[in-house]
């Protein structure tokens, strides 16, 4: 009896220690997670004011919804959230009240994320310095001055992550402003590294517009654990890599299609911001407050004087002379182009409009965006035509409207592209139509033909490959093949140009 008693006791005795060395051993995983985790970075740049999910052929990528759900998800005490600028504006742009509607938007959804830190690069200055400063991000450059010399932005910031301080330093590629000035990068870089060691950093993360490998050359052998974020130069590597130094540099592609997550370990990826990224509540209620501006600020617009002088505007006056030519046409997705901006509410945004319709902002088109569908001698309506036209067009569908794409639901695309000419159709039967710049048509590709054929204009001729890559360029249609597309969208020739 007392043998077994013994042995129960050691049994009990084993069994404790055993409980005591899990416990011991899940504290010290719970703490090691907690306090000693690599720090993580999620990362971004050159998003070039793309708020939406891409028109790309191939995937649709992007959204600064789908980009706020994946942060969401990534996001924990270790992880810090970066940008690395050329973010808030496209690349190539020219001041408008719709592109700062944009910008400030982008900016809402960013403040929403808690972004740590972000560097102006030179896209984001277009709309000047007071402009950025009103947008409340957490701006850090050690370049970046206003015309006095002072710097506007500090050089960097300093964030504790667990047991790591990491300092966020900014840096901006050469720029040319009025009311503000970049100076020499080098300098101000070595400054920027030299305060971060004296405030004890323990990482040291560089967001950066000069690229990836100018970057991480000015920095050299780093004193501490370094990761260059990029922006602007198209670099994008598909994984982390290192500089003959030991300095990490990483890089998202354009217009926010990804999200970029990587340790200072090295360890990371490239998160692809496709359909199965839902967007936030939060960012969908700051996107319809944007269109709805949007709408106020389309209908307010004013006309320039010459808006109605040099085009056609109207393939239905085409057609008494091309009917083979009208008719084909009709058939293309160019002729309903306005239907996928519809289906996403885009139909009033500047920078979509642009290429889905004849000769936005251009000398004798037109630059009110609500009169993509101009009424004759009509008086200004509550509610644009166009927008009337389009909203027949889905009436079928109900009040909310789905997106469309054409190689995902062909048949759907089909029917609302026989109802849309239907429609237009039937206020063009009425008398009612002066023009129709919605839709890519006749004089996008072959140039005005006001006059014609009264004019002697000559004759349309081939379209060269420039022009249809106004559009279809990168990054909206990587991989554009003009020789193979071509065909698609090219009318019959007239029997005149078939006997030559």
């Amino acid at each position: 009896m007392r043998a077994r008693l013994a042995s129960a006791s050691v049994g009990k005795e084993n069994d404790l220690k055993t409980r005591r060395k899990i416990f011991a051993v899940a504290l010290l995983a719970l703490f090691s997670v907690n306090c000693f985790a690599d720090v993580q970075l999620l990362y971004g740049g050159n998003r070039q004011g793309a708020f939406e999910p891409c028109g790309c052929p191939v995937k649709q990528l992007g959204g600064i919804g789908r980009w706020a759900s994946a942060v969401m998800k990534y996001r924990d005490a270790s992880t810090l959230v970066v940008d690395a600028g050329n973010a808030l504006l496209p690349v190539a742009t020219k001041g408008s009240e719709a592109k700062r509607a944009v910008a400030s938007l982008i900016a809402a959804a960013y403040r929403s994320q808690k972004l740590a830190a972000m560097a102006p690069a030179p896209a984001d200055l277009f709309e000047g310095l007071p402009f950025l400063e009103s947008l409340s991000l957490p701006w850090v450059s050690a370049n970046l001055r206003r015309a006095d010399g002072v710097a506007p932005f500090p050089a960097h910031r300093m964030i504790t992550v667990g047991a790591d301080r990491v300092a966020l330093i900014g840096l901006t590629a050469a720029a040319k402003g009025e009311g503000y000035l970049v100076e020499e990068a080098k300098p101000a870089l070595e400054k920027a590294l030299e305060a971060a060691v004296k405030e004890k950093a323990t990482h040291v993360v560089v967001l950066s517009s000069l690229g990836i490998s100018e970057t991480t050359a000015l920095i050299g052998k780093a004193k501490l654990p370094t990761v260059v974020v990029g922006s602007a130069t198209y670099e994008a590597p598909d994984q982390p890599r290192r500089s003959e130094h030991g300095v990490l540099g990483v890089e998202t592609e354009p217009e926010g299609k990804h999200l970029g997550r990587v340790g200072f370990a090295g360890k990371g990826e490239i998160v692809e911001l496709d359909a199965k990224w839902k967007s936030t509540p939060a960012v969908e209620k700051l996107i319809t407050a944007y269109r709805k501006q949007q709408r106020v600020v389309a209908t307010q617009a004013t006309l320039t004087p010459d808006s109605k002088a040099k085009y056609v505007a109207n393939a239905h006056r085409c057609q008494g002379c091309h009917q083979e030519q009208y008719d084909f046409w009709k058939k293309t997705h160019h002729a309903s182009a306005y239907l996928v901006l519809y289906a996403k509410g885009s139909h009033f945004d500047p920078e979509c409009v642009a290429c889905h319709s004849l000769a936005f902002e251009q000398p004798g088109g037109f630059d009110r965006v609500a009169l993509a569908v101009e009424e004759k001698g009509g008086k200004p309506r509550k509610t644009p035509l166009v927008e009337t036209i389009l909203a027949a067009t889905f009436a079928k569908e109900g009040k909310k409207v789905k997106p469309l794409d054409s190689r995902e639901d062909p048949k759907r695309y089909a029917a609302l592209k026989e109802r849309y000419h239907t429609e237009l159709d039937r206020w063009q039967k009425q008398g009612k139509l002066e023009h129709v710049w919605a839709g890519v048509q006749c004089e996008n590709c072959h140039g005005s033909r006001i006059g014609h054929p009264e004019n002697g204009a000559p004759p349309f001729g081939k379209v060269p490959a420039d022009t249809c890559k106004q559009c279809h360029h990168d990054p909206h249609h990587p991989g554009f093949d003009f020789a193979a597309l071509q065909p698609k969208v090219a009318c019959p020739l007239m029997k005149t140009e078939k006997k030559k």
